[in-house]
Formats: structure tokens, sequence, C-alpha cells
């Protein structure tokens, strides 16, 4: 009888912390999907920013160019 309560109690322990997880993971889930917002943001900026660069890049090249035939 003893072995049988001791086993229950550890069954007991272990659904409560893993209720407990599941609490915390609801929790911490949107600000984890905030994070994954923000990255993307970012990223579409950076993104943005490169192809402002790679055109500026591209417009001093042609215009060296033009001043190399002159």
């Amino acid at each position: 009888m003893i072995n049988t309560l001791g086993s229950f109690k550890v069954y007991q322990s272990i659904v409560a912390k893993t209720l407990n997880d599941k609490k915390n993971l609801k929790i911490k889930k949107p600000s984890i999907e905030l994070s994954l917002k923000d990255m993307i943001e970012k990223r579409k900026a950076l993104a943005k920013k490169n192809d402002e660069l790679q055109q500026r890049m591209r417009d001093s090249i042609s215009e060296t160019k033009k001043l190399l035939k002159k």
C-alpha cells in the first residue's frame, strides 16, 4: 500500500509539473511570436536597404563607365 501511494504521489507531481510547464509555455508563446514578427520586420527593412545600396552601386558603376568613355 505504501509503494502504491508513493508512486501515485510521484505520478501526481509529474502531472502537476507538466501542467505547470504547459501554462508557462502559453505565457511565453506570445513573446516568441512577437520576437519573430520583429525579426521579420527587421529582415524586410534590411532587404530594402540592401536593394537601395545595390541600386546606388549600379548607378555609380554606370556613371564611372560614362566618365571613362569621355
